[in-house]
């Protein structure tokens, strides 16, 4: 349940990356490393006497939520609830994010990999320390903004006619000029309505094309629906539904309304890394998150090595500074 009284956040997952430096001489065939571990791991107390820690990096942050219904009524069912699950771990890391952003204690840290996870499926995001401060202000400021740029707009055009209709006045023309406005309006509007009645009927010509085309792609999908038919039985240990048949749904789906975006992530090119993802959140002003991905499909195993690769960057630059000290 929520703590209204609540002075902090934990997270269901973070990877910790701390940056030390030796307070003094360390014991024969010691390391950072293996003080560190001592501390955490041994609760050797003595060893934070001999090590300092220089500043904190959370690289990842992950959201967990409950693995998706193992007794859904049926595929629709099923993808429903992946989406509304993760839906939920979007929004609760995306907060985190926000939070990372706003410690003093990460205040060195620029970059933070998001991941939304729901049982075997998972999105990944990648938010920058700018896009972290912009969604921190963003709220506040967007209502702020809408109702002061209102309020100015209406002052403008109120002054605006007022000076319009002294200077009508003065000059004699109002009357003149009402008779030219309005000739004008009934001019624009004959010719709007032969514009309108032209593009109501390629409409309907269009209309009833794509009503056929869309029976044909409805009864596709029942029938996937149909022939998907009962979820598994939780007791063999597989999910209620396999990975085609929730693409293949996808597909049709996208087919009916094509501005629907793929609900299922692609393989990413060869060249995508953590600074790519980054730049798509940078260049939309907000998060920007994945397609939906399952675990152990080639494509999770590319974003695990497009992670993977990250952290491993992080550690030799933490490598390469305590080798310089």
């Amino acid at each position: 349940m929520p703590d209204r009284l609540a002075k902090g956040v934990y997270v269901d997952h973070a990877v910790l990356l701390a940056w030390l430096s030796p307070r003094s001489a360390l014991p024969a065939g010691s390391s950072l490393q293996q003080e560190l571990l001592n501390a955490l791991s041994n609760f050797d107390s003595s060893a934070w006497r001999r090590i300092r820690v220089d500043a904190l990096e959370v690289p990842i942050l992950e959201e967990k939520k409950r693995s998706p219904t193992r007794h859904p009524v049926d595929l629709e069912d099923y993808l429903e609830d992946i989406e509304e699950r993760l839906r939920a771990a979007r929004k609760q890391v995306a907060t985190q994010c926000v939070l990372l952003f706003s410690s003093p204690r990460f205040s060195a840290q620029n970059t933070v990999i998001l991941l939304a996870t729901a049982g075997p499926f998972y999105q990944v995001s990648v938010a920058s320390r700018e896009l972290g401060e912009k969604l921190r202000a963003a709220n506040a400021l967007d209502s702020f903004d809408e109702a002061q740029g209102q309020e100015e707009e209406r002052e403008q055009f109120t002054l605006l006619d007022m000076a319009q209709l002294q200077a009508d006045i003065v000059t004699g023309s109002l009357a003149s000029r009402e008779q030219a406005e309005a000739k004008q309006e009934a001019e624009e509007r004959n010719a709007k309505k032969k514009r309108d009645a032209a593009a109501c009927e390629e409409r309907a010509r269009r209309r009833e094309e794509r009503s056929r085309d869309l029976a044909g792609l409805a009864k596709k999908l029942m029938d996937l629906v149909a022939a998907a038919g009962d979820p598994c039985d939780p007791d063999t240990g597989r999910d209620p539904y396999q990975q085609a048949q929730l693409e293949d749904y996808d597909n049709l789906t996208r087919e009916i309304n094509p501005r629907l975006a793929p609900r299922w992530q692609a393989m990413p090119g060869e060249s995508v890394d953590i600074a790519h993802l980054r730049k798509r959140s940078d260049t939309n002003f907000d998060l920007v998150w994945s397609g939906i991905i399952r675990v152990g499909s080639d494509v999770a195993h590319r974003y695990k090595a497009i992670i993977g690769d990250y952290v491993a960057s992080l550690a030799r630059v933490e490598r390469a500074r305590r080798e310089r000290m």
